[in-house]
């Protein structure tokens, strides 16, 4: 028979023995979903390889070879993939042209969305931002156009949006101009960010 004197202590006079209970956050592995995910997003790894200079000498002549064709009229063989810009020098005054290749084209107000390869000093970006005032030659149509350029955050999305539609075009694109991505939407709106925009904007007469 068990006495008082050698009887187990019950769980009440244990707890009271070992005084309060300490708070514990949650165990990891078990915390809070939304500040794990938060933790564990993923971060751009687009890097900066080389950027090209504009080009000069032989490669300029074959660059601009497009825009022989759209003098002889032939521009319709691009399709809506590349436009004919014509633009005022900034320096000379004179009229300058330069086949660019559309980045979005929005049916609804009718404008074109062109970006710079060779980034913020290629000569007809300058020119635009000196004299807004341009006209485009899409195939065989043409039209007045007012250039407006673009936020980085603009320019992040639309990037995104040409890989979506244009998947190999868009990565030899970001190769050619000196960047290397994984092919994440991130990626691109890190290309987008770096590169100047413009829409191009139909100019009522």
């Amino acid at each position: 028979m068990t006495t008082a004197a050698n009887a187990a202590p019950s769980a009440t006079a244990v707890l009271r023995a070992r005084g309060p209970r300490k708070a514990y956050g949650p165990r990891r592995g078990h915390g809070d979903t939304t500040s794990t995910l938060l933790c564990t997003r993923r971060a751009p790894t687009m890097e900066i390889t080389t950027r090209p200079a504009p080009p000069t000498g032989i490669r300029r002549l074959l660059f601009r070879a497009p825009v022989h064709l759209y003098r002889l009229r032939l521009g319709w063989v691009f399709g809506g993939r590349l436009l004919l810009l014509n633009h005022t020098g900034r320096v000379s005054g004179k009229r300058r042209q330069v086949v660019i290749e559309v980045i979005e084209h929005d049916r609804t107000d009718g404008s074109y969305v062109v970006c710079s390869g060779f980034g913020a000093k290629a000569a007809w970006y300058r020119n635009l931002l000196a004299t807004p005032e341009a006209g485009v030659q899409v195939g065989l149509r043409t039209l007045p156009v007012t250039a407006h350029p673009l936020d980085g955050e603009e320019g992040g999305d639309l990037m995104a949006r040409y890989a979506s539609r244009h998947p190999r075009a868009a990565r030899r694109l970001v190769r050619f101009m000196g960047f290397s991505v994984d092919g994440t939407p991130e990626d691109y709106r890190a290309v987008g960010r770096r590169l100047p925009f413009v829409r191009l904007s139909p100019r009522r007469p």
